[in-house]
């Protein structure tokens, strides 16, 4: 084999090598900025408390993620109930919540939610 044809086929490998690599980094990069909701098996620690004003304070803590972080909880109303969903955000984005989470620096993780007062029953 030449010199140049060993420098050709180096140039082609290089190319499919990056060529797969933009790939992959454009599919994971569509997953990374897709924002959705914390599945119940990635949150721990979930505290359901009723509240003597009629609103309930839920604390969790989801699964610390180097890439994620939760800015808030979603609401789906019924007749009967409020479910409430944990809003997982990439950390370079915006993420529309229904609640914004509190969050304390001597609880790292976790986020506490206020649903205002409703005859409604709230659900996790």
């Amino acid at each position: 084999m030449t010199r140049n044809a060993k420098r050709s086929s180096g140039r082609r490998f290089a190319r499919k090598g990056l060529a797969s690599i933009l790939a992959i980094l454009a599919l994971l990069g569509s997953q990374l900025v897709a924002a959705g909701t914390y599945d119940k098996a990635r949150i721990h620690d979930v505290a359901i408390n009723p509240q003597p004003d009629g609103s309930t304070v839920i604390t969790a803590k989801p699964i610390l993620e180097t890439l994620y972080w939760c800015p808030g909880a979603v609401l789906q109303e019924t007749d009967t109930t409020i479910s409430v969903s944990l809003v997982r955000c990439w950390y370079k984005s915006t993420c529309d919540v229904d609640i914004e989470a509190i969050t304390d620096p001597a609880a790292p993780g976790v986020v506490k939610i206020v649903v205002p007062p409703s005859d409604k029953r709230v659900e996790f």
